[in-house]
């Protein structure tokens, strides 16, 4: 929360973040005294591409950066990408004195920086290529899926507000199937008796 609070003072409005947890951590937030700041401000919560496949349906119809619009061709995975990419530096420093080992993790990171402010140019090319045949060639896919059928893009928005609606009606089970499992766990009891 610390964190977000020091976000919301030093960012401008419609912020969007990635956060692992960002579903629960979302309801968290709404309850803490920041709650007020969020609404105004905008701030969204979303969960990373990576991560958001081991939650559930409603959750990602909610919170995965694939349902949400604005984010564009982002992941908001960078820090996997930097941690498992320093993975390589525990074998050199697992035996190493505290000194070495910090010595090797900042030479890492000094690389790591080198390398990518190196290619930066090349990468910003590519996402803007990428990008740009995104828009051309999406819209001829989409096309191609949906021939004879005229769906709008407010229908998919339609679908997911629906499928949103119908998974929360079933966030508890049926009355009727509750009393029947209790009821067939009586009956066993009464045969072992």
């Amino acid at each position: 929360l610390a964190t977000i609070d020091r976000l919301l003072s030093v960012l401008p409005p419609g912020l969007g973040l990635g956060y692992d947890i960002a579903c629960s951590f979302s309801m968290t937030l709404r309850q803490s005294l920041l709650g007020k700041r969020q609404q105004m401000t905008g701030l969204r919560m979303v969960v990373p591409a990576f991560h958001g496949h081991a939650h559930n349906r409603f959750c990602q119809l909610g919170s995965h950066i694939l349902m949400s619009q604005g984010f564009g061709l982002e992941d908001l995975e960078t820090c996997e990408r930097v941690f498992s990419a320093s993975n390589s530096v525990a074998r050199l420093t697992r035996h190493a004195t505290q000194f070495h080992r910090r010595q090797f993790i900042e030479m890492f990171f000094r690389q790591w920086d080198a390398e990518k402010y190196e290619h930066l140019g090349q990468f910003l090319l590519n996402n803007y290529k990428q990008a740009l045949e995104i828009l051309r060639d999406m819209p001829v896919r989409i096309q191609s899926l949906l021939p004879g059928r005229h769906i709008s893009d407010a229908q998919f928005s339609t679908w997911l507000q629906e499928e949103h609606k119908y998974l929360n009606s079933k966030k508890s089970e049926p009355e009727k199937d509750i009393l029947a499992t209790q009821y067939v766990g009586l009956l066993s009891k009464h045969e072992e008796a």
